[in-house]
């Protein structure tokens, strides 16, 4: 069984990896929300604190904590475009792997605007959602911690608490001021903000009503959890949709705010500007719907399946950790 089950990990990775590659491969971008990670690394690597020396690269600060520049430690020997690559492959080969086992049609997601976006830009979120599914994954949510605490809300993991603090072990061990830094960079900004202080974000939470469920409390995270208002952020809402019908609802619907994203880029003059025109399209085309599928009652129909962790269930009480 378990040789079965690894056989199974194996061809979702080779999917996920196969279908990400030939994405990246099929657009080229000239830079990527990596390429302050891959630099970073390199100033790590020999020895030198990349929280200061952002400037050099990029335009904005570095939001990312220390355990993400780690991740992105052994790609940075290989050049900038040819890492961005192979990254993304990596990450795609990660969720592939997450989603084996779960209905065919929740594959689509590799469709959705949301992961496209994610996957262009080199976002984490894709081996988050790994984590989530993948408890032995669990420590990745140091990568990205506030996207990692929506997910651990909602699959909450002993093997997830033990990971990240092994991860954050190490990082202070090499970096000790690094969580000041990290927080000095952060604050203040206008680009992370919690959903309930945007217009109408307060209704995501209403998945509390299903707050005994993981996608209940998903919602309800991501309504107090400080996050991006762009697409790749949506991609947790992935877990929602309990049919193929819901699943296709959803990725129109992330297609719809990628493509809001993509003209308020444009035209407004800051990427805070730009997420105030986006935030109503991920409202209404993504998280309102994702809303509404929580709180059917036909919700229960087709539960996110989860790799089998014996007494993670005790983390947030009976039956917290299972599926939908």
């Amino acid at each position: 069984m378990v040789a079965s089950l690894s056989r199974r990990r194996l061809l979702g990775a080779l999917l996920g990896a196969v279908a990400t590659g030939v994405l990246l491969l099929a657009i080229h971008r000239s830079e990527s929300d990596f390429d302050l990670l891959w630099y970073s690394a390199r100033h790590l690597v020999n020895g030198r604190d990349p929280y200061p020396l952002w400037r050099e690269h990029w335009k904005y600060p570095l939001y990312y904590p220390l355990p993400a520049v780690l991740m992105a430690v052994p790609f940075a020997w290989l050049p900038l475009v040819l890492a961005r690559t192979v990254y993304g492959v990596a990450v795609g080969a990660l969720f592939g792997a997450a989603l084996q086992g779960q209905p065919w049609w929740r594959w689509s997601v590799l469709l959705s605007g949301a992961y496209v976006y994610a996957a262009l830009r080199a976002q984490p979120n894709q081996a988050l959602l790994a984590a989530a599914l993948m408890p032995t994954l669990g420590g990745l949510f140091t990568m990205k911690p506030n996207s990692g605490l929506v997910l651990f809300a909602a699959y909450p993991s002993r093997k997830a608490v033990v990971g990240s603090i092994a991860i954050l072990a190490v990082s202070l061990t090499i970096l000790p001021r690094w969580p000041i830094e990290w927080h000095q960079a952060v604050h203040g900004t206008l680009v992370i903000q919690p959903a309930i202080q945007r217009p109408w974000g307060w209704l995501l939470l209403l998945g509390l009503v299903r707050w005994r469920e993981p996608r209940g409390r998903l919602l309800a995270a991501l309504a107090v959890v400080p996050l991006n208002s762009l697409p790749h952020e949506t991609l947790a809402l992935c877990l929602i949709p309990a049919s193929g019908a819901e699943m296709a609802i959803y990725c129109l619907g992330t297609w719809i705010a990628t493509a809001a994203t993509m003209e308020a880029r444009l035209v407004a003059p800051t990427l805070e500007a730009a997420q105030r025109l986006v935030w109503p399209w991920l409202l209404g085309a993504v998280y309102l719907p994702m809303l509404v599928c929580v709180l059917r009652p036909s919700a229960r129909k087709h539960p996110v399946k989860r790799e089998p962790t014996e007494g993670d269930d005790a983390v947030g009480g009976p039956g917290v950790g299972q599926g939908v």
